[in-house]
């Protein structure tokens, strides 16, 4: 696997952290998952057959959260992909490095292995995969080059219909993920602004990174955990949201778990010891949330030579 892939690996992971380790969470127990022989394993995706998907620097792998088995995935002839989302129907969505044109493409593998890779038209040169729903919706984010306040690369979110091979463009800002979509149309993410398009300018400092919540409406809340910056990845069928925000308390990312917020810029209080942290962990990254509570995504640890790795982990509520 290429540095292509190892950099998806840790596109979770771009935010700064200490060297504090965090305390197991006691509200969670973790069951810790690695490819075999892999330095660096991410858990992206998650459907309610109890199937995790990601990348590791060893290969594209499927995990059985019932058995704790890997079974390794090939994505048609694409050699430098990264499997990130997956659907109860065994559908496969996630990103692809087309090196010869420089382009990041998304692509879409069906449950009897054809392949379609796609892009935004609006793409500078990313169109980025990172959850699926059971109804052919997947989203992302793409680049595009914006002029306000002065020329810069920016990303916005999408909604690709794998049916219809359509997008709708949702969220813009200065940086957006889209992440999570329900069944029910419901999609999660983070975004941040600059100070004369926050929507959020009197509620927090500027160039918070902001989760949010848009509904099936297009209606957007935007919220911060405590305040600080935050980031939701995923969301249930029961609209539970996950995702990590920083914990000042520790110089740590941690995750929390939380309904949907009311109201369009809101501030949510968790208490630090609510907050998911992995065993021994520098950082913990939710990613997907199971209709049935189960958890999945990534953590930073220090592996065995005393450099930084990443692992994929399984929370389940104690």
């Amino acid at each position: 696997m290429n540095n292509f892939s190892k950099s998806v690996l840790f596109s979770a992971v771009a935010t700064a952290f200490s060297a504090n380790n965090a305390l197991a969470d006691s509200h969670y127990s973790f069951e810790l998952v690695t490819y075999p022989g892999a330095e660096n394993t991410s858990i992206f995706g998650l459907n309610d057959r109890g199937f995790a998907v990601g990348p590791s620097d060893g290969g594209n792998f499927s995990y059985s959260l019932k058995s704790g088995g890997i079974s390794d995935l090939e994505i048609g002839d694409l050699e430098d992909a990264a499997v990130l989302a997956t659907s109860d129907s065994g559908h496969y969505a996630g990103v692809w490095d087309d090196a010869e044109n420089e382009w990041r493409l998304s692509f879409y593998m069906d449950k009897k292995g054809k392949v379609t890779t796609f892009e935004h038209p609006d793409a500078l040169d990313v169109t980025n995969a990172r959850a699926m729903n059971n109804n052919g919706l997947i989203t992302g984010y793409f680049s595009v080059e914006k002029s306000t306040p002065f020329a810069y690369v920016a990303a916005d979110g999408f909604i690709y219909d794998v049916k219809k091979g359509t997008f709708e463009t949702i969220v813009p800002s200065m940086f957006t993920i889209a992440q999570g979509i329900n069944n029910d149309g419901i999609v999660v993410g983070s975004a941040r602004f600059w100070p004369e398009e926050d929507p959020c300018i009197d509620a927090f400092p500027q160039y918070t990174m902001m989760g949010w919540v848009r509904n099936k409406g297009g209606d957007v809340t935007y919220f911060t955990i405590n305040g600080m910056p935050t980031r939701a990845r995923g969301i249930s069928d029961s609209d539970t949201v996950v995702g990590f925000a920083f914990d000042p308390s520790d110089n740590t990312n941690k995750g929390f778990v939380i309904d949907i917020p009311e109201g369009q810029c809101v501030t949510v209080e968790v208490d630090s010891a609510d907050m998911m942290a992995a065993p021994d962990a520098l950082a913990t990254y939710p990613q997907a949330i199971k209709n049935s509570g189960e958890i999945v995504g990534s953590a930073v640890v220090i592996d065995g030579q005393g450099e930084l790795a990443q692992v994929g982990f399984v929370a389940r509520k104690q």
